[in-house]
């Protein structure tokens, strides 16, 4: 990310340059324990038009900056109108600034108040399976939690778990910094750059590799393939083209290198029809629509109900921005190349955006990108918001989530954070999460690859190892493969004495660390890279994520 790059120091991060050496790449960041890590700025903007909700760090409470009354009403609609239609996924209250979400009393039960699917399936759990459902089992002998389901409750709860039968999806997403496709800031180029796409090579290779354990009907792609060919054939024609829409002629070899090499990773995709969404449609909304099943008629997207598991890979960059002014919060987010549109407006009454201040590389100079920039974004929240969509219809439907950019352990935040697990029960749901590097770390581009290959050759060998050993086996080649990173990063854990690993899944000897946002953290130097996972628990078989087959 841009707020970590010194003079020295140039990091690749996950979708930059894909075939450079990461030996070379460490080498050339040898002396990285020196290099201070730069959170992103604060920001004075404000924008009294618009209610920003939900902020979740540490504690659970939803804090309303510059809160509209007048709009609290548009608000709640546009919650309805992403399927969130409980309204204790909404702040309690619309008058001063803040509104707090009850923490559940530590010495009384705890059972998920977001929504009654999530409600009655821990009762459910807490009955089958003593233990489970962690804090709840303080709760008393007469607590409503430990009541037995009624025929009517174990009924609708049956129609839930029916709900989750069906098959197995595959969804890739590809993204790209919303940068690419404007005109530079110094303009030295008319318009969009597609020769570096950070993500492609990527989600063609996971789609060869994965698409045919799933068949090509229950296979959704959404990333900028026709739209980058496009782009490179018509600036790889000659050097009069490569000079207008690359900036210089001198960059036809190169242009028709990229071409050469786009083909050749995507070349299954594009012999199976091409990507889902392409070209504008590559935006936050049409992620989120995918997810949930509320695509337009006639879209593709993950049906609301009859999906078993969904494996969702996301490639892309990463970042995160204060939550608003004055805040030490952060919200989490991944590129997209494109904007959501302006009748879209509403999914970001989820995030606190206050906080974002992206510059371009010149901060001085006002880089238009013809949309307000937080619609090129997909945040945390919103995602979150998706996956608990899909599962309060379908609550025993596997997830496993691949997040592939920088500062991706903030993304994944939610499958950590007690204020989480108090409130939804996310340590219960069935999800399997993979980060490529810890929240406020810069991510190395291949692990997903490595992944990739680790769970096509668990397809094909039939399904006898689980997900924490396909994890485990990507992880330790991910290791091997860079010595002088692992030891970098041990030592400035070392020095920084903090502990490891973040996740809650067998390491096998990697290095993680912990960043929970403090002051301390504030200008200590940064580990790179750390790859780590988090398992929810699977109620179908009896056993957590990590160990499911």
């Amino acid at each position: 990310p841009a707020w970590f790059r010194g003079s020295k120091h140039t990091l690749a991060c996950s979708g930059c340059d894909s075939s450079r050496s990461r030996l070379a790449f460490v080498r050339r960041c040898g002396d990285i324990s020196m290099a201070r890590s730069r959170r992103p700025r604060d920001s004075a903007t404000t924008n009294p038009s618009r209610s920003h909700m939900w902020l979740f760090s540490g504690v659970v409470a939803a804090t309303l900056v510059n809160i509209d009354a007048a709009r609290f009403q548009d608000s709640a609609s546009g919650d309805r109108a992403s399927g969130l239609q409980d309204s204790s996924l909404r702040p309690a209250s619309a008058s001063g600034g803040s509104a707090l979400m009850a923490l559940p009393r530590e010495d009384g039960p705890s059972e998920p108040r977001c929504c009654r699917t999530h409600s009655l399936e821990h009762r459910a759990l807490r009955a089958a399976v003593p233990g489970v459902t962690g804090a709840a089992e303080a709760a008393t002998a007469n607590s409503p939690e430990a009541a037995p389901l009624s025929e009517h409750e174990a009924s609708e709860l049956a129609r839930l778990h029916r709900a989750s039968d069906g098959d197995a999806w595959l969804v890739l997403v590809g993204g790209e910094h919303g940068g690419i496709m404007r005109e530079d800031a110094q303009r030295t180029r008319p318009g969009p750059y597609l020769a570096g796409h950070s993500s492609l090579h990527w989600v063609g290779a996971a789609y060869a590799r994965l698409a045919k354990h799933f068949g090509r009907e229950r296979v959704i792609v959404v990333a900028q393939l026709e739209e980058t060919l496009t782009w490179l054939r018509l600036a790889s024609a000659d050097e009069a083209s490569a000079a207008r829409f690359a900036g210089r002629a001198a960059l036809l070899p190169m242009l028709r290198m990229r071409l050469a090499e786009t083909e050749a990773a995507c070349a299954q995709l594009i012999a199976d029809g091409g990507a889902d969404y392409d070209g504008p449609d590559v935006n936050a909304a049409t992620v989120l629509r995918v997810l949930t099943g509320e695509s337009p008629s006639g879209a593709r997207c993950v049906p609301r109900e009859g999906a078993r598991s969904v494996i969702l890979v996301m490639v892309s960059h990463g970042n995160a921005h204060l939550a608003g002014p004055g805040l030490k919060q952060h919200e989490w987010y991944m590129h997209l190349p494109h904007p959501v549109s302006e009748e879209d407006d509403s999914l970001y009454d989820a995030v606190a955006h206050l906080g974002l201040r992206e510059p371009g590389p010149d901060p001085v100079v006002v880089w238009d990108w013809g949309a307000p920039k937080y619609r090129f974004k997909l945040y945390s929240q919103m995602l979150f918001r998706a996956h608990h969509a899909a599962l309060e219809r379908a609550p025993r439907r596997r997830l496993v989530l691949f997040h592939q950019f920088c500062l991706s352990g903030g993304a994944a935040g939610w499958m950590q954070e007690q204020s989480y697990h108090h409130y939804f029960g996310t340590e219960r749901w069935p999800v399997f999460s993979i980060v490529t590097a810890d929240r406020f770390e810069p991510s190395v581009s291949d692990f997903v690859g490595l992944w990739t290959e680790e769970m096509a050759a668990a397809l094909e060998a039939g399904g006898a190892r689980t997900l924490g050993d396909v994890y485990r086996a990507a992880e330790g080649r991910y290791w091997a493969s860079m010595p002088e990173l692992r030891a970098i990063n041990a030592a400035i854990i070392g020095a920084n004495r903090r502990r490891a690993p973040s996740g809650n899944c067998s390491s096998n000897g990697s290095i993680a660390s912990v960043h929970d946002g403090s002051a301390s953290e504030e200008d200590g130097p940064t580990t790179v890279g750390t790859v780590s996972c988090h398992a929810g628990f699977d109620a179908i078989v009896g056993v957590g994520m990590d160990d499911l087959q």
